[in-house]
């Protein structure tokens, strides 16, 4: 899981711009591998590409990197990067609430 952890956030850290961030749609992404007993929630990160085209990179990228074809996530992008912010907070307390290992990097006061 600490590989997928690290391909996730390269993937997204290498997607993100912050002089062209205010032009795309800020989104996160749930990343959990076939057993589904853990998730990975990425960082907010802005995209012009498509929710779609952001689930198959990471996908492939995993397959290519060794970790295994994960189940990708990613619901559809805002304008707004708090809201976003907001939606990755309750993502990662409803997959606690599963009983999922979650890591991330959302902060614990976020939590609701």
């Amino acid at each position: 899981m600490r590989f997928l952890t690290i391909a996730v956030l390269a993937l997204v850290s290498a997607s993100v711009s912050p002089a062209v961030a205010e032009a795309r749609a800020w989104m996160f992404c749930v990343v959990s591998p076939q057993d589904l007993h853990r998730a990975t929630i990425s960082e907010v990160f802005a995209s012009d590409e498509g929710r779609e085209i952001v689930e198959r990179e990471i996908a492939d990228r995993s397959v290519r990197e060794g970790a295994g074809l994960p189940v990708v996530q990613c619901p559809l992008g805002n304008a707004d990067r708090r809201v976003v912010e907001d939606d990755q907070a309750r993502a990662f307390a409803f997959d606690r609430r599963l009983g999922l290992s979650v890591e991330g990097p959302v902060p614990e006061q976020r939590l609701r």
